[in-house]
This record gives C-alpha cells, structure tokens and sequence, in this order.
C-alpha cells in the first residue's frame, strides 16, 4: 500500500500545500481505520474515496496535523498586539485580527485575554477576533474550550484565577464572555484569507504553521496575508518559521518573529508565482522562545494565579539519556509538537536517571492532570514536594490534582500550609517560574479558597 500512501501524501500536498511530516507513516493508517470505523468500512476503502470526496480528506487531516499549543506562547506577541490596539486610542473604528491556524484555541484565546486584561473586558465588543484550523476536530476542542494544565505551561500567572473556572475531568473551563469573543471556522489558511477585504486586519498570527508547508504553498499564502494586512499591520510567525519576503514584510525586532506590512511593493514581489521561492528564506534563529518572564504584559497591575513553572534550566542530564544538555528543553519541544507520549516517556527516563529531580517530577505531573490521571498525578507531586518541600508552584498544582481528584479537603490543607510558607516572603520576590510572584500566589490561593467554600 505504499504506492497508495505516496500518492495519498501527493494529494495532500497539492490541495492544502502540506509537506510530509516524519510521524504520517504511523498517523495515516491511524486515521484511516479511525474513518473506516465512522463510515463502517475498510480503511482500503476510505483511502480509495479519498481521492473523490474533498470533505473526507479534511476528515483525515485531523490525524495528520499538530494541534498541540498553549495560552501565551511566545508571550512578547501579545505585548506587541497590545501596544498595537494602544496606537488606536481614540479610534473607534471596528478593529479585526485573525488567528490563522487556531489549533485548539488557545491562541486567539490568548488574544482576547491579552485584550480584555489591558483595555478592560468592554474592549471585546469592538474588536474581531478571527480565527481557523485546517481540523474539525481541533476547531471543536475549541469551541468546548476545555483545557487540561499543559496548555498551560508558561502562562502568566494571572490568567487562571481571572479567565477560568473548574470544569468536569480536572479542566479548567474559559469563561463565556472570552469565549464569545472569537468567532471559529473550520477552514484552510488559504480559503480563508481569500474571503477577507483587502487591508482589513490590523494583526495576524500565523504562528508554527509555515515550517509544515511546502514552498510554493508558503508563497501563495505570505502574499494572501499580505494583502488582508491593513498597511504596517503586523504579521506574528514562530521562531521555527520560515520568514516572509522580505519585498512584502519587514522585520521589527531581530529575533525576526514580529513583521509589517510593507506599503510600498517592489517589482520582484509582483513577479508571476513560482518566481519568487527563494525571496522565503528559512528560520536562522533558534527555535527556543524566548521564556516568558522576559514579557512586559505579566506586569499589568491584576491579581494572579500562578501558572506552570516554565522548566528552569536544568544541570546536564546524565550520561543514559542521551537528549543533550537540557533534557527539559526536548521535553518542552515534544509537546509543542504534539508528542505528548514522547514527552511523558523522557520525563521517566529522567525520573528513573535521578529519582530526585523534582522538576521533572512537577512538569510529569501537571501532564498527568492534564491527562484526567489525578492519582499518577498527584504521587508524582507528592514525591516533588517531598523532594523539595519549598517548591511553591509544586504545592500549588499539587492542591489542584487533590481537588480535582476528588479530595477538596485535603487541597484547602495544602493552600493553608502553602500560605504559611510564603506568609514572610516578600510580594515582589519571585518564585520558581521566574514569573509569578509572592504576591501573585497568596491572591491565586485566596481566590481558590473561596471556590471550596
């Protein structure tokens, strides 16, 4: 069935302009039995209709895509959308921005949280928030926007207490008002943009898709997003991403992930397409972001609930797992790449290396809540804080795992001791993230208070 595979990948990447990715030999068999199974026929028989039916082969592509992001990634993007809208003060003009491969929704989530904490929640009813995926499947993880703790890695602090409630499986659920106000369609990037008036959109996230697209298909796609672009509206890309033209986008900042529309065009980027290739260079920054303490908008004057430590850097692994010198950078790589499994086997590999790595322990666990596993969860989390029994956010995240499995009780004892602990500390001293502050968690564990009462 090769030959069917490589014309199936042929296909895919003549309608939607996607390359190949290293894991479609396991996935697309995956997603064929998964098809035969909703159609009650063979996967020989779905990969056949494949070729004529247009809306199966979008079915499929939920199997073959990544869907794996978090709320605030790369978080110097909000503080620049921010500072955009602030530009805008005074402007009562209808103001649109679009999350051009939306996932599962955290990111124009992000945007709107972004939004609603600096201008106030009244901002939201004047401003679109577009967003699409090329997966019915993540644009319904979307509209449920229900979200387990690792999407949540690296977030500000102050997001979860303000924009999130406890939902059912030990999900945090987002409030209503944020929810409505991005408006999700199950689409192709493409498609998309084609559909939007030419220099409509002030911003637009095209974030962690253009290293999974084809050339040509990049091209096509820079100059569609270029013509929504309202003139020196911006363009967000991923550090990993290929860059735009630099005859259509230029550059703000030299890590080379923010970029504006250019008014004016030259005469190579109105050349026929296909002429044009090489002006798309590849990524040569490294595909690390930049942590998220480094950003501007966790300082805006809210209370806070903590977040997920982002993994502090660690000593060099041992010798028997063999991932380089930052184990918990690989980790954090798996799982923006959607290898969920991957990261959790390295996270035992490294527990099993050195059973006291309590950083390891803590991240493990909060990918178990995320998992609806709350006992493996909250053994790893216990074991964390018997390691180190100062880790804050350990204790935090580890009342959460209790409350969420079932045990509210023994989750008010650990917020009680944990406000003991910190009772001394100053309110600006900051604690394992590098980002929420003293201050932050006695305001996160006041407000979890109240919620068990």
């Amino acid at each position: 069935m090769s030959n069917a595979f490589a014309a199936l990948e042929a296909r895919i990447l003549a309608v939607h302009g996607l390359r190949p990715r290293r894991d479609w030999p396991q996935a697309i068999p995956r997603g064929l039995e998964a098809l035969a199974g909703e159609e009650s026929t063979s996967a020989g028989e779905v990969l056949r209709r494949l070729s004529d039916e247009p809306a199966l082969l979008d079915r499929l592509m939920a199997y073959l895509t990544v869907g794996e992001t978090h709320f605030y990634r790369h978080a110097r993007h909000f503080d620049r959308l921010v500072n955009r809208l602030a530009e805008r003060a005074g402007d009562d003009s209808p103001i649109t921005l679009w999350s051009a491969g939306c996932a599962s929704g955290e990111e124009p989530y992000s945007m709107a949280i972004a939004l609603a904490a600096r201008f106030g929640r009244g901002v939201l009813g004047r401003v679109r928030i577009l967003a699409n995926d090329l997966s019915n499947h993540s644009v319904e993880r979307a509209r449920r926007a229900e979200y387990g703790a690792w999407s949540f890695r690296g977030t500000p602090a102050w997001v979860l207490a303000h924009y999130f409630r406890e939902g059912a499986r030990g999900k945090l659920s987002l409030e209503p008002e944020i929810r409505k106000a991005v408006s999700l369609r199950h689409a192709s990037i493409e498609a998309f943009a084609a559909e939007q008036a030419a220099g409509s959109l002030e911003v637009i996230f095209f974030r962690n898709v253009g290293i999974y697209l084809d050339p040509s298909a990049l091209e096509r796609i820079f100059r569609a997003l270029h013509r929504a672009l309202a003139p020196g509206g911006l363009l967000m890309i991923a550090p990993s991403d290929p860059r735009p033209p630099a005859t259509l986008f230029t550059s703000l900042e030299d890590a080379g992930t923010i970029h504006a529309r250019r008014q004016e065009v030259d005469a190579r980027a109105e050349a026929p397409r296909g002429s044009t290739v090489s002006t798309v260079t590849s990524s040569r920054t490294p595909s690390r972001s930049r942590r998220p303490w480094e950003s501007e908008i966790h300082r805006r004057p809210l209370p806070a609930a903590p977040a997920p430590s982002a993994p502090a850097t660690p000593a060099p692994a041992p010798a028997k797992v063999e991932v380089g010198l930052d184990p918990l950078a690989e980790i954090e790589r798996m799982g923006d790449a959607g290898e969920i499994d991957a990261a959790l086997a390295l996270l035992t590999r490294l527990i099993e290396a050195d059973p006291t790595a309590a950083e390891a322990l803590s991240i493990r666990g909060r990918m178990h809540v995320s998992r609806g596993a709350h006992d493996a969860a909250i053994a790893d989390l216990r074991q964390a804080l018997f390691i180190d029994p100062d880790h804050h956010l350990a204790r935090y995240w580890y009342a959460l795992a209790l409350s969420s499995g079932g045990a509210p009780g023994r989750a008010l004892g650990q917020l009680r001791d944990l406000q003991q602990r910190i009772a001394t500390r100053d309110p600006e001293d900051a604690l394992e993230d590098g980002l929420t502050t003293a201050g932050d968690l006695r305001s996160a564990i006041t407000a979890l208070e109240a919620r068990f009462r």
